[in-house]
């Protein structure tokens, strides 16, 4: 993903937390951790938006909790890409049992259909 200094918004594919000690290590966490706050330090951009591996943690914001406080110090907002686009998240990843096994009803179609009014495509 191209992101140049100039722009107001960054995008970003944050750490997969559900794997932390299981398939990645607390220690490389906490780096990468470390890494997005830096980031978010030394960019100019107001909006960060989290996506891909991190939302398969239904719970990623409690495990970044320092990385939100440090965004709503520098008066920054963080976000999912559904955020952004005032849509609701669809956990689709998180929710993969209980889709299989038909404790969760979610209208994808409806919902791109929505957003796509949204972004105009």
């Amino acid at each position: 993903m191209g992101f140049r200094e100039e722009s107001k918004i960054y995008d970003l594919d944050g750490y997969p937390t559900i794997f932390v000690g299981w398939q990645m290590s607390k220690k490389s966490f906490e780096f990468a951790t470390q890494n997005l706050k830096e980031a978010i330090e030394n960019t100019q951009a107001k909006t960060i938006i989290l996506e891909h591996h991190i939302l398969r943690d239904l719970h990623y914001k409690e495990k970044i909790k320092d990385v939100f406080e440090l965004v709503e110090k520098m008066d920054k907002k963080i976000l999912t890409a559904a955020e952004f686009y005032g849509q609701e998240n669809l956990f689709l990843e998180a929710w993969r049992k209980d889709l299989h096994q038909g404790k969760i009803k979610v209208d994808v179609e409806g919902y791109f259909k929505k957003l796509y009014k949204k972004i105009k495509v």
